[in-house]
């Protein structure tokens, strides 16, 4: 990162006097301190950007935040929406659009750990992992039965109506053999 920071005898960069110097920074804090370092004025020292960097640095160092440990409360299915209730309505298709980037998560899980498997085995891969193979074949099932055939486009609305149609097929199937 090329910051201008005045006139310098030399460029760090490329030897001339072009008036920048690279320096690297590696958070956006140092970045202020380096630009709001203490320069002398005729009343003496000035120090108030570095307070200024340092004290957010102290609270923040308090109230980390890892983004990767995000969690969302769980909210209502589209189907415990009352009707007309357009924000329980987004929030159940955010929530169903989470839970289908989990589960395709668990799915890239899986199948990278039956390929690592295949790949430690070797020829030996059909009856070494057979375990793995199992698991992948529930998961991919699993993961069919609730999204496959939605597309695309699908939403939290087409999956509860697939989801409707499979169970009614099975009480017919059911009602069918019982006779």
């Amino acid at each position: 990162m090329l910051r201008r920071l005045g006139r310098v005898s030399g460029c760090t960069e490329c030897g001339s006097r072009c008036g920048y110097r690279k320096f690297p920074a590696t958070s956006i804090f140092q970045v202020l301190k380096i630009a709001s370092a203490p320069r002398l004025t005729g009343l003496g020292v000035l120090t108030t950007g570095l307070v200024v960097a340092e004290w957010i640095e102290r609270q923040q160092s308090r109230n980390k935040f890892y983004y990767y440990h995000q969690q969302f409360r769980r909210v209502p299915d589209l189907s415990e929406c009352v009707e007309g209730d357009h924000l329980c309505y987004f929030e159940a298709e955010a929530q169903w659009r989470r839970d289908r980037m989990v589960d395709q998560e668990i799915m890239g899980i899986v199948r990278e750990r039956l390929s690592a498997c295949q790949y430690r085995e070797g020829p030996n891969h059909l009856q070494n992992c057979a375990k793995e193979m199992e698991q992948l074949l529930q998961v991919t099932k699993a993961y069919q039965d609730k999204y496959g055939d939605l597309g695309v486009h699908g939403n939290s609305r087409t999956c509860l109506m697939k989801q409707k149609h499979m169970m009614m097929e099975e009480r017919k199937a059911q009602e069918n053999a019982d006779h």
